[in-house]
């Protein structure tokens, strides 16, 4: 079983080579490793490329301008290179042995094509310490959930070719910071509304959280309001977007129920009574108060 890791960096010379031996060591699959640096100024390039002369068979480095996470991930859809499965990684996390071969084990017993693996995770400091974690054993498995708060983690994530394939006409999506999709949004999105999605309560990854770490987990209260912030007030009209992208181009692909349900949220600000039916939509539950509460406020104020 041949997978495909995708790793985007960008100056994480203190933490690159741990975490690229944990993929590389993952245990019962044949992994491969496509990593595109976003203009890292630091060592990352460096010690990628000694990495590459150790493992030459399970490594490949593409090197390109900053053009910031997300866009980065995307792209590396396209340079992606044949595989079963793919997944994607952070540049600064551990891989417990079993996390490729757990997913895969999941995927197949997935009766569709186009079908995604997402994991639970515990939330580490520097020495592995666990500080928390991300459960996700009791999200609701429907695109209504996932649309009101994305609570699966990216680094987690294991999809099929199909699922790639489909994620993969997004690749070239290019709109402002404040309306751009993050990459395991696009790719979940495809999964729940055209193929099917499983939730995993295993804990597989030691996600760790650095003073510096993009992510709010794990960092302190300011840092977590700081970002609840950013979602209801400053990431504008994501959910609208992804819903028109996935309707204009997945068509006949969409799930029945997925096609309604973006068409409700495609349309939500073109009548007050198309919003209310929105809020008032009982699918649009998450399992956490606070993120339907703060999805609801986006809704009201037009940024949803």
């Amino acid at each position: 079983m041949n997978i495909e890791i995708l790793m985007s960096t960008y100056n994480g010379m203190n933490n690159i080579e741990r975490q690229i031996e944990t993929i590389l060591r993952q245990e019962n699959v044949d992994i491969h490793l496509t990593v595109r640096d976003d203009g890292s100024n630091d060592k990352t390039v460096e010690i990628i490329k000694n990495l590459q002369r150790r493992y030459p068979e399970q490594i490949t480095l593409y090197c390109g301008k900053n053009v910031g996470y997300r866009k980065s991930f995307l792209q590396l859809l396209d340079l992606a290179a044949d595989a079963d499965y793919y997944g994607f990684s952070d540049q600064d996390d551990i891989w417990k042995p079993t996390k490729i071969q757990r997913a895969v084990e999941c995927l197949e017993r997935v009766e569709s094509p186009i079908k995604l693996y997402a994991s639970s995770l515990e939330i580490a400091d520097p020495q592995l310490n666990v500080i928390g974690y991300n459960d996700i054993s009791k999200m609701p498995n429907t695109i209504g959930s996932y649309f009101t708060r994305s609570r699966l983690a990216g680094c987690t994530f294991v999809f099929s070719r199909e699922c790639k394939k489909l994620a993969q006409q997004f690749a070239d999506m290019d709109l402002p910071a404040d309306r751009m999709p993050d990459h395991d949004f696009v790719v979940g999105s495809c999964a729940f509304a055209c193929g099917k999605v499983y939730l995993d309560g295993e804990r597989l990854i030691y996600h760790v959280r650095y003073p510096n770490s993009v992510t709010s987990g794990g960092n302190g209260l300011m840092k977590r309001i700081k970002t609840e912030w950013n979602i209801v007030f400053r990431r504008k009209e994501i959910r609208l977007t992804m819903a028109r992208e996935l309707i204009n181009t997945c068509g006949l692909l969409l799930n029945p129920e997925a096609k309604v349900f973006l068409s409700e949220v495609a349309n939500y600000k073109k009548k007050w009574n198309n919003r209310l039916k929105l809020l008032l939509n009982t699918n649009m539950k998450t399992g956490i108060l606070l993120c339907d509460l703060e999805q609801k406020v986006k809704m009201l104020v037009g940024t949803y």
